[in-house]
């Protein structure tokens, strides 16, 4: 049936759908240690590029989680603790009615959390240092404000329903959203409203990368046209003599 071949929308539905589950279920996985958080988001970011061109994901996702366990790391071990901190201070200004201090608190919490989510979307994209991932986040923040508040309120969202009881409700009624897409869904969106940003801020063309099943063609392609020429200077060969 043509509705089950392998290229029809169908399928292609269906399989998008089943590698953001195991997409999410994999990050929230790497993510339980909490230290891990960083290089789980950055392996996430990289294997939501593989998901979005067809390719193979989860080898994407291990070998890049092995090798950003370092800037990533260091970059959540420092914004994770600013918060806290500010998410305290905010709610201790405002209950004692110190209005101004708790909008500018509230303002710093706001950036903190946006560098948190955009540094490992730069670290997946770019060779960066922990400084020039902080300068650039902050750059990106500056230049694009409604995206990256947006994508960093949807990716704190479950954070803020956990911490906030009035808000634990949306989590219980939820939680198989939560654990089965809501990243993943989350993650692409982001993921998608950001690359005009980056292809803007830093000059990186936005990627339409070649999708694993056109790669692998061109390959067995070249591989035939090589044999094709061995063969050809055999005979030859084989003519002269």
């Amino acid at each position: 049936m043509k509705i089950l071949s392998y290229d029809s929308k169908f399928v292609q539905t269906f399989r998008l759908l089943f590698d953001y589950i195991g997409l999410n279920l994999t990050f929230l996985l790497f993510s339980i240690p909490v230290i891990t958080v960083g290089s789980a988001r950055v392996a996430f970011y990289t294997a939501m590029r593989a998901v979005q061109r067809n390719e193979p994901w989860f080898s994407v996702f291990w070998q890049t989680f092995k090798t950003s366990l370092k800037q990533p790391t260091v970059i959540w071990c420092i914004c994770l603790p600013l918060v806290c901190v500010f998410a305290m201070n905010t709610y201790n200004m405002f209950s004692l009615g110190q209005t101004a201090m708790g909008i500018v608190s509230s303002i710093c919490l706001g950036i903190t959390m946006c560098v948190a989510s955009l540094c490992p979307m730069f670290y997946s994209r770019f060779d960066c240092t922990v400084k020039e991932m902080f300068r650039n986040s902050l750059g990106m923040l500056i230049a694009f404000p409604v995206r990256v508040i947006l994508g960093t309120a949807l990716s704190w969202a479950p954070v803020a329903i956990a911490v906030i009881p009035m808000l634990h409700w949306m989590l219980l009624e939820g939680l198989f959203i939560f654990t089965l897409l809501y990243f993943s869904l989350v993650g692409a969106l982001f993921t998608r409203m950001m690359r005009y940003p980056f292809g803007r801020l830093i000059g990186d063309v936005p990627e339409k990368e070649e999708s694993y099943f056109i790669k692998e063609a061109k390959k067995n392609i070249a591989k035939m046209n090589a044999e094709l020429v061995d063969k050809d200077q055999q005979d030859y060969c084989q003519e002269e003599e």
